[in-house]
């Protein structure tokens, strides 16, 4: 965990170290799940020398998850990620961000992002670029999910520059009274109490 009040970061993910085909960082710090007998790519993308993780003629749900992440010593844990998009993607095309505070248990989703989704997705058809993010959260285990779709080859969903990051919480300490000396429950520093 990070010193007291400080911002420490879960990921910094950018996508510039893999080779294009990757699924996997290696690391375990995330996954990819295509969906069953994918006709398209789901895979970091060299995209004119900017390394993204894309996605394209999906034609089901594909999703990026992050590990799960131990925010219980953290508050307000913060995630940004980009979405963009390229092709000529219809309504039924999306991509949908969402996020676990409880070790994947529950998930919730983002919806209508910024007016470029629905009811029931972040992002929807021709959104173009879109940067999502969410803070002030907190919790056991984050873990982090983006789910792609689209259905023709000249379609493309492309993720990059995802950060999540915490600000650790103030200790609690507390301190037992015996014969007019204190000492912590745990640690090592003792003080003289005068009764």
């Amino acid at each position: 965990r990070g010193a007291v009040g400080q911002t420490s970061t879960f990921l910094d993910e950018g996508f510039e170290e893999y080779d294009q085909g990757d699924t996997s960082p290696g690391d375990g710090s995330w996954s990819s799940t295509p969906p069953q007998g994918l006709p398209g790519y789901f895979e970091v993308r060299n995209v004119s020398g900017d390394k993204v993780f894309g996605g394209s003629n999906l034609d089901a749900d594909a999703i990026w998850e992050t590990q799960s992440f131990d925010i219980s010593s953290y508050s307000d844990v913060s995630f940004s990620l980009n979405l963009t998009e390229e092709g000529d993607l219809e309504d039924t095309d999306y991509a949908d961000v969402a996020y676990s505070t409880n070790g994947g248990a529950t998930f919730e989703t983002i919806t209508d992002w910024n007016d470029k989704g629905d009811g029931s997705h972040t992002l929807v058809g021709n959104w173009t670029d879109a940067t999502v993010t969410q803070s002030g959260l907190s919790g056991t285990s984050f873990i982090l999910r983006v789910t792609m779709k689209n259905n023709t080859g000249s379609e493309d969903i492309r993720l990059d520059d995802v950060e999540i990051t915490g600000q650790a919480n103030d200790p609690v300490v507390q301190f037992s009274v015996d014969n007019g000396t204190a000492s912590e429950d745990e640690g090592s520093t003792a003080l003289a109490v005068e009764i």
